[in-house]
Formats: C-alpha cells, structure tokens, sequence
C-alpha cells in the first residue's frame, strides 16, 4: 500500500503517576508491507480485583496483531470482496475467536510460571479471591480491545470494550463505525476476559477505505464533553502528521498525552491509528486547517462574577479515576532533527486545540474542582468549576455526574456508577 502509515502511542495517566500505580494501557501499530496495516489499543481494567490486567492488555495487543497478520494473509484471502462486505460480521467473528483463544493461552501460561504473589492475594475482594483460588483467573488479567486494519482492498475494525473508532472519511466526514455496546456505560465495560466475550465483539467493514482511522481508549474519550472536540484532538493530530515529519509528529503528540491526562480524565491514554497520507493531505479539514488560536467554546460556559451564588449549595471534591503500565510506543519518542522541516508550528497545534476548544470531562486533578449553583442565563445549573474559577462543564440537573464519578450536590456524597454485567474499567 503506498504511503500508508499507523502509529500508536501509549502515556500513563496522571492520577496513576500520583499514586504510583502501573499503567495497564498498552498499544501496538505495524506498517511497512504492501499488505497490510495496523493499529491496536488496549485498556486493562482499573480495581484491586484486576491485578494483572497491566500484563493482560499487552498480550491482547500481541497477540492481536499476529492473529490479524495471519488472517488476512490466509483466511480473509479466501474471499472475494462482495462475500466479504455481505458476511463480514461472521468472518470477522473467526477473529475474534483467535484472539480470545490464544489471549487466554497467553495469560494462563503466565499464571503458571508467574503464581499470584501474597500482597496481590491480600488486596482482592472475597468474589475474586474465591475464583482465583477456583482457577477462573482471567478476570486478573481483564483488557478491553481496539484493533482496525488497512489493506490495499478493505478496512475493517473489531472491538470488545469502552472506547472509541473514529473513522475521516475521504470528504473529510467523521464518525464511529464501529457500533457501541450498550453494556460499556459509565464505568462499566465488557472485555475479553468476559465468558461470552465473543458475543460481546463488535465489527466494521468496507471496500471503501477511508482517508485515516483513529483508536482511543477510554481515558482519552473521557477528556471531552462532546464527541465534536474528540474529532477536532483527531483533526489537529491528523494535521501534524500530513504536514510534518513522521518522528516529529510522534514526539509531539507523545508530549501532549501526558498534559492531556492531566487535564481531562486523569486516566491512561492510548491513541493509535492507521493512515493514508496521499489521500489524507488533500482533505478540505487539513487543507483548510487553522492554527490560530480558538475563541473559548460556549460549552465552556461564560459567567459573570454577580452570576455565582455567594454560598455554593455544596462543595465536594470530584475524584478523577486512575488506571494502566509504562508508555509504549510505536517509535523511540525523541526530539527532531534540527533541520527536519515543519510547515506549521506543529508544537503548538495541540494547545490551540486543548481545553479551551475541549473543555474536559473530569475536573483538574492540579486545580481541585468545585460542584457549585449557578445561576446561568436566568437558569439554574449544577457546574463543575475549579479553583481559579474557570467553568469545566455544566449540567441541567441537581446531580452533577462526572462520567465514573457521581456527586450529588445535595448531600455531597458521591458513589462508584453500578458495575452492571461489566468490568470496571478504571477506578
């Protein structure tokens, strides 16, 4: 395939690094061959219950990109196109199968050369120590998956978990080609780890491919308000990667995730994706790109000092949700050549396109957020608002509702969202 590329860049998340927790994202990306491309996320579960879910998304990732290798170079070879596009949900499944098969393979063998230790013991609740102790390890090592691939005929995608696929059309049209499981709401997630976890699995495919897939995991979702400022983190990444050199466009989104973290869900973040660079340079969004810096969006919600009730109704702090491993990525993350040439400021693109056009999910874990009353265009509102007295969301209702962390504004007291028929994906 000419000049088609995929990346992948992991970074952990800023409350793991607060409480020296272990990053449990992990990510991988392939390019290189006429054949085949491919980018991979994986977001291991957060809880005391899912202790090796740091080793478990590494090996989904793993062993995820060789079973796609091995697929489409022999199973999906056995098609043609129209009886790929009409079947593919079933053909697709067979992947899947693959994946979760040599997944648990994968991570029985390292139970039985890695036996749980006597601190991971001493931290599960009694449900999991039970099944631990009964050999149903796999929840251990929980993960949720993200995968999409190029070739020069198709694209397709699979998921099984919380976040997102976010999919540029060659009209410069975004969207989420992969459907949603309803199951995956709040902090709930499927994975792999799952009993039915092939029933969970979710797939795309088509003959048409489009100008550049983007993979997230939930931390980077969790950042945004509106899917809209999620596509424009996309937009401003897939700018710095048509327009700049390829290690220079690593290294500076590379840089960014951290303070993206940091700012918005405090989770681990994973990006990856897979892109066509001809097509993709002459897209209308990059061709007509602004770097200038944005006005502050509306959502971000303007209000004068006489607004603001001189006494909250309450004031709760709002805890940002921790997750995942160390940052992997797909090429050595170092500064640029000197003289590598660089159309755009790319080193300022991500802050023109930070919070002030993204206003965060999760309050700001270095301000200390604030649920307060305020009276806003003669309506009355719950607000998310941090210390220097910048508004971070606000909701129509009298619970304000952090995506993993509920407040009610009442009482002041907050309680995990119900885990459902699903794992935790952070905690």
């Amino acid at each position: 395939m000419k000049n088609v590329k995929a990346f992948n860049i992991t970074a952990q998340g800023a409350n793991h690094i607060k409480h020296n927790k272990v990053c449990q994202d992990s990510s991988l990306s392939f390019y290189g061959d006429e054949k085949i491309s491919y980018a991979i996320v994986c977001d291991g579960h957060g809880g005391d219950d899912y202790i090796r879910s740091d080793v478990g998304s590494k090996k989904a990732a793993t062993v995820a990109g060789r079973c796609i290798k091995y697929f489409v170079e022999t199973v999906l070879m056995k098609y043609d196109l129209d009886h790929l596009q009409r079947h593919y949900e079933e053909i697709l499944r067979g992947l899947a199968s693959s994946v979760i098969s040599q997944w648990r393979e994968g991570i029985e063998e390292h139970f039985k050369n890695n036996p749980f230790t006597d601190d991971e013991w001493a931290v599960l609740s009694d449900k999991a120590r039970k099944k631990y102790a009964d050999g149903n390890i796999a929840s251990a090592y929980g993960t949720t998956l993200i995968a999409v691939v190029f070739t020069d005929s198709y694209w397709f995608g699979i998921k099984v978990g919380d976040g997102k696929c976010v999919a540029i059309s060659k009209t410069s049209e975004f969207s989420m080609p992969i459907p949603d499981d309803g199951i995956c709401f709040l902090n709930a997630t499927t994975s792999i780890c799952d009993k039915n976890a092939i029933d969970n699995f979710r797939y795309a495919f088509s003959h048409e491919r489009p100008a550049a897939v983007f993979i997230g995991t939930d931390g980077i979702d969790d950042c945004f308000n509106r899917d809209e400022q999620l596509f424009n983190l996309y937009k401003t990444t897939l700018y710095s990667f048509v327009t700049s050199d390829y290690d220079k466009a690593i290294y500076e989104l590379t840089d960014y995730l951290p303070r993206l973290s940091a700012k918005g869900s405090g989770d681990d973040v994973s990006i990856g994706a897979v892109i066509d660079f001809d097509v993709s340079k002459k897209l209308d969004i990059i061709q007509n790109f602004d770097t200038t810096p944005k006005a502050v969006s509306e959502a971000e919600v303007k209000v004068n000092a006489s607004d603001i009730t001189k006494e909250p109704v309450t004031t709760a702090e709002i805890k940002n949700v921790e997750h995942k491993e160390e940052p992997f990525v797909s090429a050595e993350a170092k500064p640029p050549e000197e003289n590598v040439a660089n159309v755009e400021p790319v080193e300022k693109l991500y802050e023109s396109a930070d919070s002030s056009e993204n206003p965060n999910r999760s309050s700001d874990g270095n301000n200390g957020a604030t649920i307060e009353s305020i009276n806003f265009n003669n309506t009355l509102g719950t607000y998310m608002r941090v210390n220097n007295g910048r508004i971070l969301k606000a909701v129509q209702s009298t619970t304000a509702i952090n995506y993993f962390y509920s407040v009610d504004v009442n009482s002041g007291k907050g309680n995990n969202a119900p885990n459902n028929e699903g794992h935790k994906s952070n905690t």
